[in-house]
């Protein structure tokens, strides 16, 4: 609300910059300063307008969590009763924002697998709803691979690693390879399962390119065996179980390149486990 309040939503700045920066880096409030100084997204001619401001710093337990600023265009020197009441709803404010971070913090922390830092089944069945939706609504493919690692206890053992950390190795090198709108999730104990909005078999192959390369070059899981399995809506099934066991009849060992680029069309009948978190 308030003159310029579209401008001021679309403010984003680094902790140390100008007086509201102060405030959360020193933990102390300030006023009856310059405001051109927090007003730079605004341009100098419009930053000249106002003429006095009011920051406090919100915190909870001496963590700081932001700030509260009051610009004005009248005010040129807010009285000690402004001040008092800017301080009186700091606390409060704090309050609401440390309990909406908590909260995040929560929700975001039951949708990851805490062995291996990915996404988990939960946070996959959840994006698959989500995109399943969405796709009915295109009418574009949705698909899913699912990536068995070979051997994964072995190779930690002579590695010294443990298999969750191979597999979380696994998981981000996928991720590097993919799109922001795909999903990389923990499958099982020793899989990876990936969520391709709009993409059917052609597209299946060419991650699986990508993925065959990236493993390839990254220690220390150069070289692992992968057994993969991928499965296409609507082709294959809508449900996410559906198209769980399409996957686990689709089962092919990829091995090097050649066969990844080939994948999307390969159909073997060995099964791949479905595990759950």
């Amino acid at each position: 609300m308030g003159r310029d309040a579209e401008e001021f939503q679309k403010r984003r700045l680094p902790v140390s910059a100008g007086i509201t920066g102060w405030v959360i880096q020193t933990q102390r409030a300030m006023y009856n300063t310059n405001p051109a100084l927090d007003l730079t997204l605004l341009g100098a001619e419009a930053a000249a307008d106002y003429k006095g401001v009011i920051v406090f710093p919100l915190l909870k337990n001496n963590e700081p969590l932001g700030a509260i600023a009051l610009y004005s265009t009248e005010i040129e020197s807010y009285t000690s009763e402004h001040i008092q009441l800017i301080e009186s709803l700091s606390q409060p404010i704090s309050d609401s924002v440390h309990n909406a971070l908590a909260f995040e913090r929560a929700h975001r922390a039951a949708l990851i697998d805490i062995g291996t830092g990915l996404a988990n089944a939960r946070a996959f069945a959840s994006q698959f709803e989500r995109e399943y939706a969405r796709t009915r609504r295109s009418g574009g493919p949705l698909s899913l691979i699912v990536i068995s690692a070979e051997g994964l206890d072995h190779i930690a053992l002579g590695a010294g690693l443990t298999s969750e950390h191979l597999l979380s190795s696994l998981g981000n090198v996928i991720k590097q390879r993919l799109r922001e709108t795909d999903l990389v999730a923990r499958h099982g104990s020793e899989a990876i399962i990936i969520l391709l909005p709009e993409s059917g078999a052609t597209e299946i192959g060419e991650v699986l390119l990508r993925v065959r390369s990236a493993i390839d070059e990254s220690a220390p899981i150069a070289g692992l065996a992968i057994t993969v399995g991928s499965a296409t809506s609507p082709d294959d099934g809508n449900q996410l179980s559906e198209l769980l066991e399409a996957a686990n009849l689709n089962r092919v060992t990829c091995a090097d390149p050649l066969t990844a680029r080939n994948i999307g069309s390969a159909h073997v009948g060995a099964p791949i486990l479905a595990g759950t978190n």
